[in-house]
């Protein structure tokens, strides 16, 4: 019986000591759990790379967020946004000039042509209508706020088709208001070029206010028609006529206006709508091989093997 006890004395003895060495286990164990979960404090190479690695999961949360709105996709990176818009934009001076020399700008020449010439055989007899050389006069003059309307005329239609480039969600509405602004700007450089020739055919008719006496130079093409006629060529060649019947009914506003206002012969509103006609049809062409991702121009910044700046200019022929 003492030997029995002894035993069963020593087992509970035993098992005592081993449920201590366990709960010192379990809890020297979760101490070190506790104090190896707190955060370390990081070098400021370590801070600067998870800031970074923070920053850049957070810019691609947000382009996957707005990936759904058609004016934020397919853009570039941003370090190469500058240099690709620069790119873009440059092709499509270069393209847009570059197709007056095309074979369809040349039978808008063509086809002009006869126009211009039956139209110089007129100009005196129709000036004559509105001008009196006796007395120096302007007659059958239009009333001063049809003057104004049809300068206003011109403005307004440029600047709502225009933002259609910034606001408009149609792919191909966007596009073809971009080159539309891209090409508006060389319509009037290449117009006052041809202004500065000294030839009999770019002199204004007689006005009583600024060209009593002596004709002036300056009137050949009609910018204004110019204007008025490549806005509604290319916009009547995308949409068709919605866009073509009111936008060409402004050019043949502004063409009674100023031939009766003596601005410009008829030959010269003929000349400007023939050039801003050329001017349209080369946009036009512009914008059905920007839709089909047609990019034959690649202009570019970068460092070559020395570290120094260069441009990278590609053209496909």
């Amino acid at each position: 019986m003492v030997t029995l006890s002894i035993t069963s004395l020593t087992i509970e003895v035993g098992m005592n000591c081993t449920k201590k060495i366990v709960y010192f286990l379990l809890i020297t164990s979760s101490v070190t759990t506790l104090y190896c979960n707190e955060t370390t404090p990081l070098s400021y190479t370590q801070g600067r790379n998870k800031r970074a690695r923070e920053k850049k999961e957070r810019l691609a949360a947000n382009r996957a967020a707005r990936n759904h709105r058609p004016w934020f996709r397919n853009r570039p990176p941003a370090k190469h946004r500058i240099t690709h818009m620069l790119g873009g934009f440059t092709e499509d001076v270069v393209r847009i000039n570059l197709g007056l020399f095309s074979w369809d700008s040349f039978k808008i020449f063509v086809t002009t042509a006869p126009f211009f010439v039956g139209a110089r055989i007129i100009d005196e007899k129709l000036h004559n209508c509105f001008f009196d050389h006796k007395n120096k006069k302007n007659r059958n003059e239009p009333a001063q706020w049809s003057k104004e309307i049809a300068r206003l005329s011109i403005g307004v239609p440029i600047a709502l088709l225009g933002s259609q480039a910034f606001f408009s969600r149609n792919k191909d509405m966007q596009t073809t208001s971009q080159v539309f602004l891209t090409g508006m700007p060389f319509v009037l450089i290449a117009k006052d070029l041809i202004k500065k020739l000294d030839f009999d055919l770019c002199k204004r008719p007689y006005h009583e206010k600024f060209a009593k006496e002596q004709r002036k130079f300056g009137g050949f093409p009609s910018g204004h028609l110019a204007e008025a006629t490549y806005t509604a060529v290319l916009y009547g060649m995308r949409y068709g006529p919605n866009y073509a019947v009111p936008l060409g009914g402004i050019a043949a506003f502004v063409t009674v206006i100023f031939l009766s206002s003596n601005r410009h012969y008829l030959s010269q509103m003929i000349a400007g709508a023939g050039f801003g006609a050329m001017y349209a049809v080369s946009a036009n062409s512009l914008i059905n091989s920007k839709l089909a991702k047609k990019r034959n121009l690649h202009l570019g910044l970068g460092t070559n093997k020395h570290g120094e700046p260069v441009m990278n200019l590609a053209m496909k022929f």
